[in-house]
Formats: structure tokens, C-alpha cells, sequence
């Protein structure tokens, strides 16, 4: 009689997979002074470039991979936006981000994510 010895192999876990560019509609009736981007956490210096353009504005911010980064800027005009999301070029990899957030006065006043 013969034992075989069996091994399971399991499946390394699938690194994450985010949108490398994407272009979102947003409507926010009163405006903004920051914006927040958060991202999931990934390789050392990953990073993404993340722009609001509306009103007349285009305000843009590189944030890192693990966390969140905030812009303050003085207050934007509300109303119709968009918030595109692209690699950084000068990133050694594309952060993921999990949302994006556009505050008033220290409030949430619009949440986004890809």
C-alpha cells in the first residue's frame, strides 16, 4: 500500500484591484474648501492625482497610498463637478483610492468613490 501525501496550496491573496483613471459626476449646492482623498493601503510611494474642476476652479492633489490626504483651498463655488482620479507619473506604482470627500467648514458636504 502506497500513501501519497497530499499538500493544498492555496491561492496567494489577489492584490487589490482599483480604477487606474476614472472621471466622476458630483453636485455640491454650496461649495467647498478642502478635499480628502483616501486611499487603501499599498506599495511604498504609490500614488494618485486626484482633480476637482467646476465653477470656473481646478483644484488638483497627489495622495499617497495608506491613508488620507487633505487639501485646504480657499472656498470653490458649488454646483456641478468633476472629480477625475489618474496615476501619478512620477509614482513608482497607482495608489487605490477608496473615496473622496468635499468639505465645507469642516463638514462632509459631498462623499465619492471610484
Amino acid at each position: 500500500m502506497f500513501v501519497v501525501p497530499w499538500i493544498a496550496l492555496a491561492a496567494p491573496p489577489a492584490a487589490p484591484t482599483c480604477d487606474q483613471a476614472a472621471h466622476l459626476s458630483v453636485q455640491v449646492p454650496g461649495g467647498y474648501d478642502a478635499v480628502r482623498v483616501v486611499t487603501a493601503p499599498g506599495r511604498a510611494g504609490a500614488a494618485v492625482v486626484v482633480s476637482v474642476a467646476g465653477g470656473g476652479r481646478w483644484t488638483s492633489l497627489e495622495a499617497l497610498a495608506g491613508g488620507p490626504s487633505t487639501l485646504q483651498t480657499v472656498p470653490a463655488p458649488g454646483g456641478p463637478l468633476v472629480v477625475a482620479i489618474e496615476p501619478s507619473l512620477e509614482a513608482p506604482a497607482t495608489a487605490c483610492v477608496e473615496r473622496i470627500e468635499l468639505i465645507l467648514g469642516g463638514e462632509v458636504v459631498a462623499r465619492v468613490a471610484p
